[in-house]
């Protein structure tokens, strides 16, 4: 088998063969994405707020 002939069976089964579409993925990648920052925003703000509150009630002497 040579080289063109090769080339030609590559080309017929990309011809045949169904592309994959990947419209979409970037979508569900974004909302991943957004869950993750959202988490980790919710995880420092509850962080910072308990340690005010905890520095608050050391000043108050409780």
């Amino acid at each position: 088998m040579d080289l063109h002939t090769l080339q030609a069976m590559l080309l017929v089964l990309r011809i045949r063969l169904p592309q994959r579409s990947e419209r979409g993925a970037g979508a569900v990648e974004y909302v991943l994405i957004l869950i993750g920052a959202v988490a980790i925003a919710g995880i420092a703000i509850f962080a910072v707020t308990q340690f005010v509150t905890s520095k608050g009630n050391e000043l108050n002497g409780k």
